[in-house]
């Protein structure tokens, strides 16, 4: 709640008129909820809300001196000037938009958008190209150079409000998950029927998939055919790391997918215990503030795993950091995402020799699991129990999405957000018909999120159509899934395929 103080040469008189709002009244209106006293000669009128850049008259009625004689405050303008005019937040939106968050309005004019008054330094030389007005709290960046993951500061110069108040201020911020990077979401393997080794591109600016499949031998020059594996993006070293699957055995080896030369390299750490033994279905996401790729879950010589290992991109090693406490039951069919407002990384569902439908958080800064699956009913204040959904994480909105699985016998196509500060999830299921407002019911789908378009992208799965190559997008802020038809070539109809 806000709040004006208001000043008077003589003592009060505390009586019932004092604290009758309707004696006080403010031009442009505001609401006041109460009156407080805070000393002999001040008033604090309580109010809803009020305009940082708004100048108010204050009318009094009924509020006597001491002696009876009728007050008025000493400066009957209430002006909001004294109220700093400050930049309150940066944040990275796309590759090439820094926004600006103000405390005060900021005034839509052209010595406000002059770009060299707004600088950019870091890692990374940035250069400011254009300034957007937004709305009168927001002003948007136009950027170039943002490829690091480190700490950014803006500094303003002779920024000013509407009215005329001025800042010279500073706030550092991060670019965080790639941003800057201009990349295309990597498809590997799967099966249509028969085990893939082929390696696909997604570009979203220009919605168009195409074969990226290198050359030469396989296991030498790219991973050998294989489907349940996974795929994480390493932003810090802009590559794309895959573990395992299966052809029929289990496989254990570990490739990096390099985003601009394009090519496969496969790694050979010592092998088990000092490497996660030969898993399928297990998961792996990036840990960005910790440059680590996380590794749960999965089954190996037929058994279901709940080990934790991290991979160190820089030193090509694996790490065994399952701890001894509590953690997730070993399971297979899982969906796993990293949040990165919170620095958590998520787990949802599978199967665990019966199909689950716990959420769980692993903080990498402290080794540790926790259950945080909240009360309520199931399908409604969180997913029913599942296995073999996806989940993707929109670095946008700041929530984990989770997709569609299957229950029993039944495949599902709804669509949960998971909030990681509050630890709720939301459905938001788009309503409208199924195929064309929202995919259809699927399981063993793949989900990236693409930070150039800033949309969470959806291929192909199963169900009971069989295997589906549809491409679709969802858009946390409008909350709407659209499916796209992309130009040209595109994947074959598959399941069990890895995506980043």
């Amino acid at each position: 709640m806000s709040y004006f103080n208001v000043t008077f040469n003589e003592k009060i008189l505390f009586n019932a008129d004092v604290y009758d709002t309707a004696n006080y009244s403010f031009t442009p209106a505001i609401s006041i909820t109460s009156i407080t006293k805070v000393t002999d000669y001040i008033l604090k009128l309580n109010i809803s809300s009020f305009s940082y850049d708004t100048d108010y008259l204050l009318t009094i009625q009924n509020v006597t001196d001491i002696y009876g004689t009728v007050l008025s405050p000493i400066n009957p303008i209430v002006n909001t000037a004294y109220t700093p005019f400050i930049l309150w937040d940066a944040e990275t939106i796309n590759i090439n938009t820094v926004r600006l968050t103000f405390l005060g309005s900021f005034a839509n004019i052209a010595s406000n958008k002059v770009v060299g008054k707004y600088t950019i330094t870091g890692p990374t030389a940035i250069t400011v190209s254009g300034v957007t007005y937004v709305d009168a709290t927001t002003v948007d960046l136009a950027i170039t150079g943002m490829n690091s993951v480190g700490a950014y500061i803006v500094q303003l110069t002779n920024i000013i409000s509407v009215n005329n108040h001025l800042i010279d201020d500073s706030y550092s911020f991060k670019a965080f998950y790639g941003i800057g990077i201009t990349r295309n979401s990597i498809l590997f393997g799967g099966f249509d029927g028969v085990i893939k080794s082929d390696t696909w591109e997604y570009n979203g600016l220009t919605n168009t998939w195409f074969d990226a499949s290198p050359v030469g031998v396989a296991g030498v020059d790219y991973p050998v055919a294989r489907y349940l594996q996974d795929m994480t993006y390493m932003s810090v070293q802009n590559k794309i790391l895959l573990f395992g699957g299966t052809n029929g055995g289990y496989l254990k080896d570990t490739w990096e997918w390099d985003c601009t030369g394009k090519t496969w390299t496969k790694y050979t750490p010592v092998p088990f215990p000092n490497t996660p033994d030969g898993t399928y279905s297990n998961r792996v996401v990036y840990d960005v503030l910790r440059d680590k790729v996380l590794f749960f879950g999965g089954i190996a010589n037929g058994v279901r795993r709940n080990m934790t290992w991290e991979w160190d991109s820089t030193a090509k090693t694996w790490t065994d950091v399952t701890p001894l406490g509590l953690k997730p039951s070993a399971r297979i069919y899982f969906a796993m995402s990293y949040d990165l407002s919170t620095g958590k990384v998520v787990v949802f569902g599978g199967d665990d020799n019966g199909t689950d439908g716990e959420t769980w958080e692993w903080d990498g800064a402290t080794a540790t699991w926790a259950n945080v699956s909240p009360g309520g009913v199931p399908g409604v204040d969180f997913p029913a129990a599942r296995q073999k959904a996806v989940m993707a994480y929109d670095t946008l909105n700041s929530r984990s999405i989770l997709f569609g699985g299957q229950i029993g016998g039944m495949y599902k196509q709804d669509t949960w957000s998971w909030n990681s500060t509050t630890k709720l999830w939301t459905d938001v299921s788009p309503a409208g018909i199924s195929g064309v407002d929202f995919p259809t019911v699927r399981a063993l789908s793949s989900m990236a999120y693409d930070i150039v378009i800033n949309k969470i992208i959806l291929f192909g799965g199963t169900s009971t159509v069989w295997y589906m190559n549809d491409t679709w997008r969802w858009d946390g802020v409008a909350k709407t899934w659209t499916e796209v038809t992309p130009v040209g070539l595109k994947p074959s109809a598959r399941m069990y395929q890895g995506m980043a």
